[in-house]
């Protein structure tokens, strides 16, 4: 069973890099090996604080 969820995780990391230009992800996805790191890393850089002021 971890074999197959090793080999679907590095399935779906592999389209991702593809997917994703290369100029928009940059060095992030060199060092993100799982897509649990991959969302994490997303959420940290492009959702922002709910409780940030505007303006």
């Amino acid at each position: 069973e971890m074999e197959r969820w090793k080999r679907s995780n590095h399935m779906f990391m592999m389209n991702i890099k593809q997917a994703i230009l290369k100029t928009f992800r940059g060095p992030m996805l060199s060092k993100i090996t799982t897509v649990k790191e991959f969302i994490t890393d997303i959420k940290n850089k492009f959702f922002k604080n709910k409780k940030a002021k505007i303006g």
